[in-house]
């Protein structure tokens, strides 16, 4: 189980301190697989579960976080489903998931994560309309 401070899906639904269970729990809970190894289902601070399409979430808040020299450091990060732009943001390579402990929410590798705003921000990588170094 992944423990995140925020889910935001479909533009701004947006669920505080969830939990987020991986393909195999939810097997193992007997949830359907209804967006074929796609889904994402999360649990919030009152029990209920709720299923998506990874395509309709739009950032996941994970925790708090400061970024350190690993990190890109960019002027402007603009996300598109929602609008937002972090200004400045740092932005973490792939290669240093593992190093940070950054969880496998999005099937393959469409997965992109940065610091803004002391929150360490997971996305898929193409919500991101635009970067500004």
């Amino acid at each position: 189980m992944i423990n995140a401070l925020r889910i935001s899906v479909c533009e701004r639904v947006v669920t505080e301190n969830v939990q987020i269970l991986t393909l195999a729990e939810q097997k193992e809970r007997n949830i359907p697989n209804l967006f074929e190894e796609e889904q994402i289902c999360y649990r919030d601070n009152q029990g209920q579960f709720y299923l998506s399409n990874d395509g309709m979430v739009s950032l996941i808040f994970l925790r708090k976080a400061k970024p350190t020299n690993d990190y890109l450091k960019v002027k402007r990060l603009l996300i598109t489903w929602d609008e937002i732009t972090f200004a400045p943001a740092w932005v973490l390579p792939n290669k240093y998931f593992g190093k940070y402990q950054i969880p496998n929410v999005f099937k393959g590798l469409k997965q992109f994560c940065f610091v803004a705003d002391n929150h360490l921000i997971l996305t898929k990588d193409d919500r991101v309309g635009r970067i500004e170094l």
